[in-house]
């Protein structure tokens, strides 16, 4: 009897962790990693604060049969001194590399809630650096590999039309994410989502909490 409850307990830990891990990706848990990304949330840890003294690099890119990637700012709450100096960053590449093009961006503050970028190849490289002072909740990004629509339609049958010329996988229809980037993807849908911002989203750390919860309370 002992032995089939833990049994239970564990099945309901995995299940309920790969349920947390496939919607969303920790940058700081895959540092000098490559990701091949088709529709995600990307924040930039999973406990409520980042830690002081990073420098995380990571890579994302697309799957083989995407061509483009869009990074899609949900909210920005980095370190940044009282003269807008940035303390803590966010830098964002061009490429698989850091000695690639810079993109121009280098995020603090909470300046960049809805901004968006487009990879001008397959991929783009993230580097979060920062300090040993104030630390934050960091960052929430929505990450989308799509293909360039032609005349208004999609050339494969597994993707959705965004209405902005823009093909992402079915798959991430009525997910909880923007992947269109004008929410097209989440109209009509009979789910409810949960409020991404600053204010509400206080980590994927959460989730684990509810995890831990449900074990003892089974475990009782």
């Amino acid at each position: 009897m002992f032995r089939k409850q833990v049994q239970n307990i564990h099945l309901l830990f995995v299940a309920l962790t790969l349920q947390c891990a496939s919607s969303t990706i920790s940058m700081t848990d895959h540092c000098g990693s490559t990701i091949t990304v088709l529709g995600d949330r990307l924040l930039s840890q999973t406990s409520q604060f980042y830690v002081d003294n990073l420098d995380c690099t990571l890579v994302l890119t697309t799957p083989s049969n995407y061509n483009t990637i869009v990074l899609d700012f949900e909210w920005v709450d980095i370190e940044q001194g009282p003269t807008g100096t940035c303390y803590d960053y966010l830098e964002v590449y061009a490429g698989p590399e850091v000695r690639y093009d810079k993109l121009g961006l280098t995020a603090c503050g909470q300046s960049l809630e809805r901004y968006e970028m487009n990879s001008p190849g397959t991929s783009f490289t993230l580097r979060f650096v920062t300090n040993f002072t104030v630390v934050r909740q960091g960052f929430s990004l929505i990450v989308t590999s799509y293909n360039k629509a032609v005349d208004e339609s999609c050339s494969d049958n597994n993707e959705y039309y965004c209405n902005n010329f823009r093909c992402i996988d079915e798959s991430l229809l009525c997910d909880c994410k923007d992947n269109c980037v004008n929410n097209h993807d989440e109209e009509d849908c009979d789910i409810v989502c949960e409020t991404t911002s600053v204010a509400s989203s206080k980590g994927v750390w959460q989730r684990y909490q509810i995890v831990i919860i449900a074990i003892l309370i089974i475990a009782l």
